[in-house]
């Protein structure tokens, strides 16, 4: 029997192709990527109108709306997420404005920010923390402001999923948030959980290799060394296997 098809996980999963610098994939893997999450056909769509009333789990009474404003929370969503398509991440993430080409009127377009405050307990809020932790992370490092970074954190920690993947993601996205900030004690501890929480032949050696990044900074070759020899031999037919040899033969030679 085939796995129900979570609409949302597809989102998800599909926002990673967005990420620059704090980035987990690139298009070569959304294959990989779907068969772990136990899709049976290719995402067609980053964007889906849900026509049912959603609320997240919480210790109070989630907030009950209309099936039109629920439209209209994932209508704005859409326009921000058409921002975040194009990578500006500024508009997406707080708004813009626009000019109608038919009647030269002002259009003001909602951000992430926008949705996550006028629509909270529906899903485009809780979708959208997913979406303004990457703009955050994205812009922190485009300004180098940690800011956007300590930003990117509450984001993350606002977002609720039981998509072990996803939150194995979520996860790996502290621990770069963290990274930024130059906290790499706890970059470490993120990047250790996200690799083993759900452990899989996709993201497990593309957070090892993360942890073997934090040992080299700190010139310890030989926990790095290991670290290599662990993807090599346990996953070498993952991206980060294909080329370890190379980190095998550097971090020997630094020992």
């Amino acid at each position: 029997m085939a796995k129900k098809v979570n609409k949302t996980d597809e989102q998800f999963a599909n926002v990673e192709e967005n990420l620059s610098k704090a980035g987990l994939f690139v298009v070569k893997n959304q294959k990989k990527l779907l068969k772990l999450l136990g899709f049976t056909l290719a995402i067609i769509a980053l964007f889906v109108i849900f026509n049912q009333y959603y609320t997240i789990k919480s210790f109070f009474p989630p907030k009950v709306y209309s099936l039109e404003t629920i439209n209209k929370s994932n209508s704005d969503l859409s326009q921000a997420q058409f921002n975040f398509d194009n990578r500006n991440y500024e508009g997406a993430l707080n708004g813009d404005t626009v000019i109608n080409p038919i009647d030269s009127s002002t259009i003001i377009n909602k951000g992430f920010k926008d949705i996550i405050s006028d629509y909270p307990y529906t899903e485009a809020a809780n979708l959208s923390n997913y979406y303004a932790a990457i703009c955050q992370l994205n812009l922190g490092s485009r300004l180098d402001s940690s800011q956007y970074f300590e930003d990117a954190l509450i984001s993350l920690n606002n977002l609720e999923t039981d998509n072990e993947m996803i939150s194995s993601l979520v996860t790996g996205l502290k621990g770069d948030a963290n990274m930024e900030l130059g906290n790499t004690t706890e970059a470490m501890n993120f990047y250790k959980s996200a690799a083993t929480d759900y452990v899989n032949d996709l993201t497990t050696p593309y957070f090892m290799m993360k942890q073997a990044h934090i040992h080299e900074i700190n010139k310890d070759f030989s926990s790095a060394l290991e670290i290599y020899n662990t993807i090599k031999s346990e996953y070498s037919d993952s991206q980060e296997g294909e080329n370890i040899d190379k980190y095998i033969s550097s971090a020997s030679n630094r020992r």
